[in-house]
């Protein structure tokens, strides 16, 4: 019996400091309540004021009773000072209230433009990889030993944005890049050009595409087309095509190597077809001539070309059309039908016409007349 009798004392002590604990958490927690409100209702309401108020309003109308009962001076002033505390105390915390939520609320455009400005770089450091993955992309398929592969990535890359095709034929027919990577071997210089004129056949693609809308500006796409177009044919006179069309003189070629040239060739007269269409529409044809001229100047200098049937198939195909003057917009192929004249009677007035443009005296023009087969 003692021994329950210790033991229940232990247990009732222990069950009394835990009550204890219990009951001081409690009172830390009102007093955590109580303290919680007695800072955040001041700074919402005007309940001190209200009571100070009417405590003081209390007192005074003590006045109004005998002089007997009327309240004493320091109680008058001990209530009117309280009152103009609280006042005082509730302006403060209200302006201290709407300074916190000023604060805050500028630190949420800082915050924003933050965000914007490293969404900004987010947004850089990703399109220049995926400009890298474009040029890789492009290069290996452009590059590719199927030529259906290429063709399908030309159209592709003729659907791709302006400035894009820009940068590339920048990088593709760098000047210096051609000195530096110069060649003699035919098979060597015809994957060169076969790379080169399904680009070339992306950049006409894609003119021809924006041509076709009716509301597209021709000032806007001369301007954006022609430094490409120049730098097109800089590339074929100084270096790729005329080495092309000498290598090409009395070889047996293979069937592959013919193939690679004869589409850079055919693509090289597309182009100059589309590009006077493109000038003769904005009225710069002179300027047009200008840039074609080192080109004939150098092909007059041959007195023998290789690959002959497609390069007088080229040219002919871009004399028909300046003999023509067919709108920017119009079909590829001219129509001589409609034009009402004959292939032999075009292709000596398409001549003329490329002969005046370029200056009588500023090639040799008999010998040039019996390359391309005009009669």
């Amino acid at each position: 019996m003692q021994a329950l009798r210790e033991e229940n004392r232990a247990l009732k002590a222990q069950l009394d400091r835990i009550e204890e604990r219990a009951e001081m958490a409690e009172e830390a927690r009102a007093r955590l309540v109580r303290g919680t409100w007695r800072i955040l209702l001041p700074l919402l309401d005007r309940q001190r004021v209200v009571r100070s108020f009417a405590k003081m309003a209390e007192t005074s109308a003590g006045f109004a009773g005998p002089v007997s009962r009327w309240p004493a001076r320091e109680e008058v002033l001990a209530d009117a000072r309280d009152f103009l505390e609280s006042c005082v105390r509730f302006a403060i915390r209200r302006r201290t209230l709407l300074l916190l939520f000023s604060l805050f609320a500028a630190t949420i455009p800082v915050l924003q433009i933050y965000l914007v400005v490293q969404q900004n770089d987010i947004i850089a450091v990703q399109n220049r990889m995926i400009q890298e993955e474009q040029y890789r992309g492009v290069a290996e398929a452009l590059s590719a030993p199927d030529r259906n592969v290429r063709q399908l990535s030309g159209v592709l890359l003729a659907n791709t944005r302006p400035e894009f095709l820009e940068e590339l034929v920048e990088e593709v027919f760098e000047p210096s890049l051609s000195i530096a990577l110069d060649s003699e071997n035919l098979a060597k210089l015809s994957a060169d050009a076969d790379f080169r004129a399904y680009v070339v056949r992306a950049v006409v693609r894609n003119l021809e595409q924006r041509g076709a809308d009716e509301e597209h500006d021709s000032d806007l796409l001369y301007e954006q087309s022609r430094p490409m177009f120049r730098q097109i044919l800089r590339d074929a006179a100084e270096d790729r095509l005329i080495k092309l069309l000498r290598r090409g003189r009395g070889a047996e070629l293979d069937e592959d190597i013919r193939e690679r040239v004869d589409n850079y060739i055919f693509h090289i007269g597309r182009m100059l077809r589309v590009y006077s269409r493109l000038a003769r529409s904005v009225g710069e044809i002179d300027d047009f001539y200008t840039d074609i001229r080192p080109l004939f100047q150098r092909l007059a200098s041959l007195r023998e070309v290789g690959f002959g049937e497609v390069y007088r198939f080229a040219m002919q195909d871009f004399l028909l059309d300046l003999a023509l003057e067919p709108a920017f917009s119009a079909a590829p192929v001219a129509d001589l039908e409609a034009a009402g004249t004959s292939p032999e009677e075009a292709l000596l007035a398409g001549f003329e016409r490329l002969k005046q443009g370029l200056g009588e005296k500023a090639l040799n023009w008999s010998l040039l007349k019996r390359q391309i087969g005009v009669e």
